[in-house]
Formats: C-alpha cells, structure tokens, sequence
C-alpha cells in the first residue's frame, strides 16, 4: 500500500494516525504541495481534487481522509477502531465529521469555526 501525504496536512495526519494505530505497513510517498506535486497529472489521476492523503492498495485508490480511516480500519476489525455496532460507528463518524462546536475547559475558546458564538463560562461547565 501507498499513502500520498503532505506532513503539513492535518487530514494526511489524520491517516497517519490511524496507520500507526494500526500498525499498518505502507509506503508515504510526500507530496510537494508547494511546488504543485498535487498538480501533476501523475497525482490528479489518482485525486482529481489534487488533494492529500490518497490511499493506494493495488489497483485500488481512495481519497477523503475519513473514507481512508474507515477502509484501514475495516481491515484490521480486531483492533475495533471501527466497530460493527451501527450505533458505534454513528458516534465516530460523528466525531470523525469535522471538529465540534465545543469549548476548551480552561476557558470560552471555540475550536470551530462554525461555531455561531463562543460558549459563556458558565456552559463549559455545564459540558464537563
């Protein structure tokens, strides 16, 4: 298996966690983002989107970090990053959407960006 990445990418390190998790054998090919690697047409053949990570397992290729996670995870299901249980996989592909809309505990700081309002000190209390 091949794993495309740019060590800059959180989505790439999002993958990369999960095969270290794993213990996943793969080879990381960088890709030079800066200089346009994701712009070749060697690499948009495997992503049209010239995003990272993409996953190359043979003849088969996939991109989208939570697509790869899922794939890697359904692999090894003993390890039970992604369980069987429909509820289960509701919670981490909640999870695995996007960050939430929550606050630190030592204070208001919102981690998201979507978030319409930072969180009064009084609600990160009541969230613990």
């Amino acid at each position: 298996m091949k794993l495309y990445n740019a060590n800059l990418s959180p989505n790439a390190l999002r993958v990369r966690a999960v095969v270290n998790e794993l213990g996943i054998a793969l080879e990381v090919i960088d890709v030079d983002l800066r200089s346009g690697g994701n712009r070749t047409p060697e690499f948009l053949a495997l992503n049209p989107n010239g995003k990272v990570p993409v996953l190359v397992d043979g003849d088969f290729v996939l991109w989208e970090s939570r697509a790869i996670n899922a794939y890697l995870a359904k692999m090894k299901p003993e390890a039970g990053l992604y369980p069987a249980d429909a509820r289960k996989q509701g919670v981490i592909d909640q999870w695995s959407s996007g960050m939430p809309c929550i606050s630190d505990r030592q204070s208001s700081v919102s981690y998201s960006s979507g978030c319409s309002r930072r969180a009064s000190a009084e609600e990160s209390q009541t969230r613990r």
